[in-house]
């Protein structure tokens, strides 16, 4: 006498072998070993690659007179979330949802701050430290939120 399966007790049998059927042949085994593989190694290269991209390009957006500050101030700051991000994970032993809590919070604030800043698309970029204090004077909040740059 053979059993009938109900349709949801197949479709959880087709979804728990999704990962096995990946390792089922020697063959497939090879092909999903090789796509993680260059996954991994693409990942590796575009942080690397981030890394020693971000100091040209931060140079670049620094007035020539504030460049050694900026880009030593950028480094600073980042030193101090790199020593407090430990500490904010330890924090997830306590209450599990707590390290994404402080860190969305700061993201979602870090991204709000960024859009008080002033457009600077067809401007050109100051290049000197009275350059940059006048440069978006004559902006207000509502011209920062507008997707239609200023020409």
């Amino acid at each position: 006498m053979t059993q009938k399966r109900t349709i949801s007790e197949e479709e959880a049998l087709r979804k728990s072998l999704g990962c096995y059927e990946l390792c089922r042949t020697p063959n497939m085994r090879l092909k999903t070993i090789l796509i993680t593989l260059n996954w991994f190694a693409n990942e590796m290269s575009t942080i690397a690659a981030s890394f020693l991209i971000i100091y040209p390009f931060a140079g670049e957006l620094y007035p020539t007179q504030l460049r050694g500050l900026g880009i030593g101030t950028s480094a600073y700051i980042a030193g101090l979330g790199l020593i407090i991000i430990p500490f904010i994970t330890y924090l997830g032993s306590e209450m599990l949802i707590l390290p994404l809590i402080i860190m969305g919070g700061v993201s979602v604030v870090g991204g709000l701050s960024g859009l008080r800043l002033p457009e600077t698309l067809h401007h050109r970029l100051p290049q000197t430290v009275e350059e940059g204090e006048e440069f978006g004077n004559g902006f207000t909040m509502t011209d920062c939120l507008r997707c239609i740059p200023i020409r």
